[in-house]
């Protein structure tokens, strides 16, 4: 198991109806929502394309409705955030991220950009 320095695993939950959309890692996690909501006001702003995580957030300050932040663990296994994006698809959750073994293996060379074999590496990295 390949370890980091300790960050949060949280979701990002519509507020709606309590589903969870989005699945990601932070040592910040209250920075890192602030970011989402910022990023996404400059989508709307400058009418950028966004990506399916920020259409959602802009549909939801549209409303004036935030999302709803939910630190799920904290933890120093490099394979969490991805772990729980796999684990939440194979519960039927219809997450929005895009990159389905989330963006921490893919940093650290351990997945790629895109393909087929993200479930492999996270699984493999766990073992």
């Amino acid at each position: 198991m390949i370890r980091c320095e300790k960050f949060a695993v949280y979701c990002l939950c519509d507020p709606r109806d309590g589903s969870i959309k989005y699945v990601g890692g932070s040592g910040e996690p209250w920075t890192r929502f602030r970011h989402h909501i910022g990023e996404a006001k400059t989508i709307q702003k400058w009418k950028w394309k966004p990506s399916p995580v920020y259409r959602w957030v802009c549909e939801l300050l549209k409303k004036k409705l935030v999302p709803v932040l939910y630190v799920m663990f904290w933890t120093t296994r490099l394979d969490a955030e991805a772990t729980t994006i796999i684990k939440l698809r194979s519960q039927g959750h219809k997450l929005l991220n895009v990159y389905p073994g989330g963006r921490r293996l893919i940093d650290a060379g351990l997945a790629p950009r895109y393909g087929v074999p993200y479930a492999q590496k996270a699984q493999e990295v766990s073992a």
